[in-house]
């Protein structure tokens, strides 16, 4: 299914499928948000949002279809914005590993900003601009997987060298390798 977000309502978050709660062969669609949805009605440009209610639709009334694509590329600053894959975020599995996620709705503002993130088998508010980072390239990673395997093999020979000559060598040899590594970065 193709959507056309051109369509959507500026609130909404999402498009999804109404579950209705009687049996039924209708197959129809909502923009969705937080706070309500409206139903996608062709060629119906109102913006209005209808709340949810037990009296029409609650949350558990919509089948998610697709997440509102992200608008622009998020720079890593702040919080991310609405939309599929936009980020990695640390945690959702793992609290030291990172995972891509989409980020279905925000909510508030300054301090009190958070957003709603769902990273495939459950979801959560986060208001912590440091559990998020920009998704990386092929090359960030390899690079990554290398600067862990560059740390290990120091780890190990620095190990050799403590128990051969001692620790203050090998704290001397820590030190030159330190330094050899910010000269590194720095000629990057």
């Amino acid at each position: 299914m193709n959507i056309d977000w051109s369509n959507a309502p500026d609130w909404a978050d999402m498009y999804a499928q109404i579950v209705y709660k009687h049996e039924t062969n209708a197959k129809d669609f909502a923009w969705i948000c937080r706070d309500g949805y409206r139903v996608a009605l062709p060629n119906d440009r109102r913006d209005d949002c209808w709340p949810y209610s037990p009296k029409t639709f609650e949350p558990d009334n919509f089948h998610i279809i697709e997440f509102r694509p992200a608008l622009g590329h998020w720079t890593g600053e702040g919080l991310p914005p609405v939309g599929q894959g936009v980020c990695e975020y640390r945690g959702a599995h793992q609290w030291d590993e990172w995972t891509v996620v989409n980020i279905f709705a925000t909510w508030g503002n300054g301090n009190q900003a958070q957003v709603f993130v769902d990273y495939g088998d459950g979801w959560r508010a986060e208001r912590d601009p440091e559990r998020f980072r920009i998704i990386r390239t092929p090359e960030q990673i390899i690079a990554e997987r290398e600067r862990e395997e560059r740390i290990k093999a120091a780890q190990a020979w620095l190990e050799g060298i403590s128990q051969e000559y001692g620790s203050e060598v090998a704290d001397k040899c820590e030190d030159i390798l330190m330094e050899a590594e910010e000269r590194r970065k720095v000629l990057q």
